[in-house]
């Protein structure tokens, strides 16, 4: 793959992440009209004005066009000319679908041929890749290989490993593992073939490690004489030091040993000769405290393996093991000069094999049980160790086997501490059977096991490497590598990376690689709903402290570096090689450094012995390895890894991840398993995951055990062993499913790598991930005996049964090679590893780059084993008629353009590689029907004559604009008004036996419709009232109704005025004020007092505009004014000093309007306006009004309760410098008349426009409404809407608009009478509920890793992520409360209409309960519901709530044609979750941001990231602007549309990873009968997203007028 645009994909991928992080349950919403006011927008014509149709690509030439569409078509964001797809392609034939499209099976006409482009549906084929690309010689070693491996006469979906593996077991081909052995070989060879000037120049460590190479190969100072004595002098060197005589020498004198002798023999056997006698003890980091160092003693090592005691094999053993003894003995002895008694060496090593026996069988832990860590760490000091186990002195022991100190060994004291491990065995047990044995029983034990260690490790190393070994040159490279392996890994980097300038190239290509997988896995955890929060905490927390290591440590590069870490090693160029050896020893028991060697350094001197079964060479830490370290946590992609076949850059991604990725990710795994979870991300030993969570991963790893216990292959009783090797099957399931989340990911924002070439030519990305995964386990055939023996000892599945096992549990494999169900690769009934694969892979976050090493390949690769029949009989593929293809054969295999010879025709196998082609519903089938509908929708819409690459928009709009098609918002639309209509037609007895509540909006239905007891005097009469009660609580004069009278008014009648006004009625006068939830704390109310709000908008007074509209708004007040004083009976206004005011109220609000208006994008940022202030600070700080009287006067419906405010009390005060300072300033400046008459005027306003219609009148809205400020506040409010429905146009609709209104002023019984038309059965409700939650979980699965992506977002930026995504609130349908009767009548208990209220008394106690419930949480308190859905629910919407961090989705969203649970996967996710998506994702914008979890105004979000995130932000801004479609100087408006395009691409991304992550774990869903057959997921998907902005013309899919250009279709 080349990472050229890797970087730029980081950009927007940084922005749709961000933003729609919240967008977690997108895949089951989708917006209303009033959503879709805010996101949908239809696209700009690309060349051609709306009354232009769209040309087809593949039609004729059209006639010119007209002058206005010169313009080029929409380029690119690069702003390059656009590529024709089919350009320079090879000649390949196309294959063709068939007419899925036909209803019925008659044969097509010939003199009517259907379309081509209707049977293609006009997609092109995928691209392959063109020999200019500098990619195309990798792409073609790719293929090439597959063609050497591949059978493709096989089926696939029943014999996938042989389909794969073949043709090239039966050739005898190269592996990718023997590829890369090889070139690993090739380099390691010529590393060492340096020429003198860079011996010369290397560091002393570079140049100690070819010394050591050399006199390994050839080194004529040292003989075999020399080695004896070495021997005899260390054997010498033990007696001396433990003073004490072997009984072997002296088996006649009585012997005698004590716990001190006892503790120096055990000690100085380890700590000068690394022999574990007795106590198995060593030095590593510490558990708890990984940065420190602590001395381990472990369970007792036996001599010989635990099966030699086996009671069917010791008798035959026995003799054996016993000659063994006795024949080391005596070799000791002969180098010692001592003569031995044959009778009594024989008894004394039988009881030697007796004591040992013991051990074996009564001191070895199950290997399962040891995995539980925390069991094992048992500090003790050495004082209480006396005590516990008082064969030894563990001080003395101590000291011994820390000799190599020096000296330094002497501070150890009884209170030091050592971590006893198996102490049951290691304390009790075996200090019972000392206790108990012979002394020479126990010392010979120990003679035993020294010298069993010491013969290969010190016997072995010093051995002279003479030709009759046959130890070569490499052999002595390999070992020189495992011993020095950083002066071995500088040599490998030099030689292979001599270039600084490439190696950091390797390295920053590598990591940012990584990011991809990074980005896959995070998210996975919130699929696993066993799963507690705590553990998840953990598991996230570790996550963040991965350390990730590639390529090789910087420092070896580095001389000085490299030099100071072996400043210790004292190796000369004058040593011969078994002083060099004895160096090295001393010098690795003294540095033991276990962060260094995975592996004990003595085991390494295998490379030493002859090579036979028992001494199989290791492989190499420095070649093609990659690990993960548990008590590190950390992953290590070394160089050797880093190679062909498994990596290289221009490789395709999809074979990278599907190798490379599934093989490092089941090694990688193992570190997430029931072991590694012990550990935390610093490595210290930390349990984070819960029991309970444990139990239920336990559980559901049975089925992995039974599943593939069930594998047996040639005789029922001889099976893979599924107990034996379920941890390695779930890490393979682990490993190829996380590499395929990563590779998914990567190809959601970059798109896929071409087609490969010639062979490989028809294979998809996924086909191409499932080939490389299970070519990497091609191996020769295996019989039956070796099957029977990998199963009794090997912890992995045969090779084949790890490709079967794997695949099968994998539905998306099923989605790559259209298998039908049931076949042996894909059977309807298997495990599901979503919560294994998921825990185990959390840790498997950079698989996508690595690969594993021999070391790797023999903890994970096994050899196969034919499924039923013996190797000698192939396959068996003829015996039943193989799946025959749907479609012609492809020629794309073929590399040249000559026909093929007629005579020899090629084999449609190999042309179509038996890969059958999609599923297609059936008749009969549950869904069809559901399927049928959705395909019938796509046909009524679609204009396939339109090249879909060039003009998608009308490739899937353009024919159902054409012909006036129902669009799927207009048809959700139909059925909610179809379920609203039947709900208001229920029978009597159901209206009887309603809760209160339910009969409640009936009445306020009914009277809104008809009320002939409500008159026309009765609304004047009750206006009237209302001026003059107003008038009677302010008691102030109303200065437009005496002119010529002086007015005065101090701060107390001005707070009267604006607080009554407020409290009473409901207008906002001078200050904006009202009760909400607290910002900081959200589970309180607080009073909110915002800039003031004025009469008109601003844009009336604009320059332009004001001088022509000043009459008609100084018209609108005298009107108001004049309507106001008839209803009062006032005489006859004074027109002169009535304009002059009403002038006067206009040119105030005129200053209001224009210098005391926010910035909207300021005010976005909540924080600034977070200023509380108490009532006594305001009177200082905003003098012309009196606080406490204002908000008393504000709270008045409280009936009393408002008394309690005093001036201690506090408001949050909003837009302090105009609501405080130029407010307060305005009004001491200006006539208090003016003032006055301003706020009698917004009261008089609100309270004429409160009293409803009766029938038959002409509502009183004035022309100016649209100029009203308050009325575009309010529009859509209770104030605006409960006027009577009696207009002309409004009576055709009367009933219906009342019922609009009543479900928007009583939304829960409006909701209560929907559940119980739409949903009347309460089995259905909770599977409607179950079903979406489950599809939910799916989204939710598919976001948190996002953020793992963005590399520029902080480590606590994303922590405060983190925990806002955990604590998200999920409604889903209904407030379960609506449903219960006392619940819903308890809501409601303060609401008191009756059945005898007329209609307009109806309306005013709704006002009146409205108001009153705003600010009743201030005296009582309420807590806060998270749960709130806020909104009727028969709505097509969706929504998010920054202050509820809650996600909606009513139900009347979760229907068709946007909701089925018999929908297409693809459909819902397409369609329902990209629109919805969009709005989420503003939850996670810059504003919703400032919100935490619980809906509190709490920033998470540093301000080094949020600059981060609006630099790439600019990216989206130039793109959009660069879309002019007519002319180049009218074009989008990138920067006012930023934030929707941003939530766009958001909706879309997200909504696609939900469901790819979906039908990785379940596969997709069949295709679409009919017209749809030939689409498969991923485009039905990109359809239905695409169709949700079609309707009736190019700029008309929008429902609902615009009143901001923020988006893209309202700016050109």
């Amino acid at each position: 793959m080349s990472n050229k645009g890797v970087g730029i994909a980081f950009k927007l991928t940084a922005l749709v992440l961000l933003l729609s992080i919240l967008g977690v349950s997108i895949g089951i919403l989708i917006v209303s009209l009033n959503v879709r006011d805010d996101v949908e927008a239809t696209p700009a014509a690309p060349t051609y004005p709306t009354t232009v149709e769209p040309a087809s690509t593949k039609a004729p030439p059209p006639p010119p066009p007209p002058t206005t569409t010169a313009s080029a078509p929409l380029p690119p964001c690069t702003n390059a000319p656009p590529e024709d797809p089919k350009t320079d392609t090879p000649d390949v034939k196309t294959t063709e679908a068939p007419d899925t499209k036909t209803t019925t099976e008659e044969p097509m006409d010939p003199v009517d041929p259907v379309d081509p482009e209707e049977e293609t549906k006009n997609i092109p084929e995928g691209e392959i890749i063109k020999e200019k690309d500098p990619r195309f010689n990798k792409f073609s070693e790719i293929s090439n290989l597959y063609e050497k491996w591949m059978d493709v006469k096989v089926d696939p979906c029943n014999d996938f490993y042989h389909y794969v593996c073949g043709k090239g077991q039966k050739n005898g081909e190269q592996s990718p593992f023997d590829i890369s052995q090889i070139k690993d070989n090739n380099v390691e060879a010529a590393m060492w073939q340096k020429d003198q000037k860079y011996w010369d120049e290397a560091p002393l460590p570079v140049k100690q490690i070819k010394w050591f190479r050399d006199k390994c190969h050839q080194d004529d100072s040292y003989t075999m004489k020399d080695r004896q004595d070495k021997i005899k002098e260390m054997l010498q060197q033990l007696l001396d030091m433990v003073e004490t005589p072997v009984p072997f020498f002296k088996p006649h004198d009585a012997f005698v040993m004590d716990a001190t002798a006892l503790s120096k023999l055990a000690g100085y056997a380890k700590g000068q000769f690394g022999a574990f006698a007795l106590l198995t003890t060593y030095v590593s980091q510490g558990y708890t405290d990984p940065d420190t160092s602590s001395i381990f003693v472990d369970q007792p090592l036996p001599i010989f393996i635990d099966s030699v005691y086996a009671d069917d094999t010791y008798p035959d053993k026995k003799a054996e093991l016993v000659g063994d003894i006795s024949s080391t003995i005596s070799t000791v002895a002969r180098m010692l000069g001592v003569t031995l008694d044959a009778d009594s060496l024989q008894k004394m090593s039988e009881g030697v094999v007796e004591f040992d026996k013991v051990i074996s069988q009564t001191m070895q832990q199950d290997p399962i049980v040891r995995r539980q860590v925390a069991r094992n760490n048992n500090p003790y000091t050495l004082a209480d160790l006396n005590v516990q186990a008082d064969q030894f002195e563990w001080v003395t022991y101590m000291q011994s086997a820390l000799v190599l100190l020096g000296g330094k060994e002497q501070v150890v004291d009884g209170t030091w501490t050592a971590i006893i491990m198996e102490k049951d065995f290691t304390l009790d047990l075996l200090n019972n059977l000392i206790k108990t044995a012979k002394p020479e029983s126990s010392e010979l034990d120990k003679y035993r096991a020294e010298f069993h260690l010491e013969k290969k490790t010190l016997t072995g190393m010093l051995r002279k490497p003479i030709p009759d070994l046959g130890i070569k040159s490499a052999v002595c490279g390999q070992i020189a590598e495992a011993l020095l392996p950083w002066p071995a890994s500088r040599l490998y980097v030099d030689q292979d990376i001599p270039d600084v300038a490439a190696r950091k190239d390797l390295k920053d290509n590598v990591a940012e690689i990584a990011k991809w997988i990074f980005f896959g896995f995070r998210s996975q955890l919130d699929q696993l709903n066993w799963m507690d929060k705590e553990s998840k905490v953990g598991a996230f927390e570790k996550l963040d402290d991965l350390q990730l290591n590639v390529a090789y440590p910087d420092w070896v590069t580095d001389d000085a570096q490299l030099t100071a870490y072996y400043k210790d090693l004292d190796i000369t160029e004058d040593d011969s090689f078994m002083n060099i050896v004895l160096k090295l020893t001393t010098y690795f028991r003294i540095q033991q450094a276990p962060n260094h060697f995975s592996v004990p350094h003595c085991s390494l001197w295998l490379y030493l012995l002859p090579e036979t079964e028992e001494t199989s060479r290791p492989s190499l830490e420095s070649l093609t390895h990659g690990k993960y370290q548990p008590q590190l946590n950390s992953i290590t992609f070394p160089e050797g890894i880093l190679q062909e076949p498994f990596y290289s850059p221009d490789y395709p991604l999809a074979t990278i991840f599907g190798g490379l990725g599934a093989i490092s990710g089941h090694e990688l795994t193992h570190g997430f398993d029931d072991e590694g979870v012990q550990w935390d991300g610093f490595g210290a030993l930390k349990a984070w995951m819960s029991d309970d969570s444990q139990k239920s991963f336990n559980k559901m790893a049975q089925c992995v055990i039974d599943e593939y216990s069930s594998f047996c292959p040639f005789k029922p009783n001889e099976c893979v062993n599924g107990a034996n090797t379920q941890g390695e099957n779930i890490a393979d399931n682990g490993g190829i499913q996380a590499a395929y989340k990563a590779l998914k990911a990567y190809e959601s924002l970059n798109g896929a790598d071409p087609r490969l070439p010639g062979f490989g030519s028809t294979f998809t990305s996924d086909q191409l991930f499932f080939l490389t995964f299970a070519q990497t386990w091609c191996d020769k055939e295996q019989d039956e005996n070796h099957f029977v023996k990998q199963t009794i000892s090997d912890v992995h599945s045969p090779a084949l049964y790890r490709v079967l096992g794997t695949i099968q549990n994998f539905p998306a494999f099923k989605n790559a090679f259209n298998c039908p169900a049931d076949t042996p690769y894909t059977p309807t009934k298997h495990c599901d590893l979503t919560a294994l694969v998921l825990l185990l892979g959390i840790l498997g976050v950079s698989i996508g780059i690595l690969i594993v090493s021999l070391n790797v390949r023999d903890d994970v690769e096994a050899t196969s084993a034919v499924p039923t029949y013996p190797t000698t009989v192939p396959p068996a593929t003829t015996a039943s008629a193989p799946l025959q293809p749907c479609a012609p054969p492809d020629d794309t295999k073929t590399t040249t353009e000559e026909p093929v010879d007629p005579v020899d025709p090629v084999d449609p196998e190999e042309e179509t590689k038996n890969i059958p082609e999609g599923k297609i519903i059936k008749k009969g089938e549950p869904r069809f029907d559901k399927f049928s509908e959705i395909s019938n929708l796509f046909e009524q819409w679609m204009d396939v004559k339109v090249d879909p690459c060039n003009d998608f928009y009308h490739y899937v709009c353009g024919k159902g604009q054409k012909n006036n098609a129902q669009s799927p918002f207009l048809i959700s639309t139909l059925k909610d008004n179809q379920i609203e209509n039947a709900m208001w037609q229920k029978d009597q007895a159901y209206w009887d036996a309603a809760p209160l509540p339910v009969k409640q909006i009936n009445w306020f239905r009914q009277k809104c419709h008809s009320d002939d007891s409500y008159t026309v005097k009765d609304q004047q009469d009750k206006t009237k009232e209302m001026l003059q009660q107003y008038l009677g609580m302010v008691a102030t004069p109303v200065p437009f109704f005496t002119p010529n009278v002086d007015f005065v008014m101090d701060a107390t009648a001005l707070s009267k005025l604006a607080g009554y006004a407020k409290g009473q009625f409901g207008a906002y006068a001078l200050l904006t004020t009202y009760v909400s939830q607290g910002y900081t704390d959200p589970d309180t109310s607080s009073i909110f007092v915002d800039e003031p709000l004025p009469i008109f908008v601003a844009s009336v007074y604009a320059d332009n505009k004001y001088p022509l509209l000043k009459g008609s708004l100084v018209g609108d007040i005298s009107s108001t004014i004049t309507t106001a004083a008839q209803m009062l009976g006032m005489p006859n206004l004074d027109a002169k000093s009535l304009k002059k005011m009403s002038t006067d109220v206009v040119e105030f609000d005129k200053i209001i309007s224009t210098t005391m208006k926010q910035d909207p994008i300021v005010r976005r940022q909540v924080d600034r306006n977070n200023n509380p202030h108490t009532l006594d600070d305001l009177n200082v700080k905003a003098d012309q009004f009196d606080w406490v009287t204002y908000v008393k006067a504000a709270l008045v419906l409280l009936g009393g309760k408002e008394e309690v405010v005093d001036g201690s009390w506090k408001v949050i005060i909003m837009e302090e410098d105009f609501t405080l300072k130029s407010l307060n300033e305005l009004i001491k400046t200006t006539e208090p008349a003016t003032v006055a008459n301003y706020v009698f005027y917004k009261a008089f306003s609100k309270i004429l426009s409160a009293v409803p219609d009766p029938p038959a009148t002409p509502p009183k809205s004035s022309e100016l409404d649209q100029y009203r400020a308050e009325f575009h506040l309010e529009k859509k409010t209770l104030t605006r809407m409960l006027r009577k429905p009696s207009d002309p146009d409004q009576k055709a609709n009367g009933d219906q608009k009342c019922r609009a209104i009543a479900e928007l002023v009583l939304p829960w019984p409006a909701s209560r009478l929907y559940v119980d038309q739409g949903i009347p059965n309460p089995v259905d409700r909770k599977a409607l509920k179950d079903n979406v939650a489950e599809i939910a979980n799916w989204i939710f699965f598919g976001f948190r890793s996002q953020l793992d992506q963005l590399n520029w977002m902080d480590k606590d930026s994303k922590k405060g992520a983190f925990e806002k995504l955990d604590d998200l609130q999920l409604n889903i349908a209904y407030p379960d409360w609506v449903t219960d009767n006392d619940q819903l009548t308890a809501y409601y208990k303060d609401l008191d209409i009756t059945v005898d209220d007329n209609f307009m008394n109806i309306v005013l106690k709704l006002n009146t309960y409205s108001r009153t419930q705003e600010v009743l949480p201030l005296v009582v308190p309420t807590p806060r519901d998270r749960g709130d859905f806020s909104s009727f629910i028969g709505i097509t919407n969706a929504w998010y709530q920054p202050q509820l961090n809650s996600i909606t989705f009513p139900e009347g969203i979760l229907q068709e044609p946007f909701y089925s649970p018999d929908y297409p996967l693809a459909t819902i996710f397409g369609g329902l979750g990209a629109i919805s998506g969009h709005e989420l994702t503003h939850g996670f914008d810059d504003e919703g941001v400032q919100w935490d979890g619980i809906g509190a105004l709490k920033a998470w979000m540093s301000d080094d990231s949020q600059k981060s995130f609006n630099k790439m932000a600019q990216c989206v801004i130039d793109e959009y602007s660069s879309f002019c479609p007519f002319k180049p100087n009218e074009c989008v408006n990138g920067a006012n549309t930023q934030g929707e395009n941003i939530a766009d691409n958001g909706g879309i991304q997200a909504a696609y990873k939900a469901l790819k992550a979906y039908e990785s774990l379940n596969g997709a869903d069949p295709r679409l009968p009919g017209f749809g057959s030939t689409f498969n997921s991923d485009q039905l998907f990109f359809l239905t997203f695409a169709q949700n902005a079609s309707n009736h013309g190019l700029y008309e899919c929008l429902q609902l007028p615009r009143r901001h250009s923020v988006h893209t279709d309202q700016t050109l």
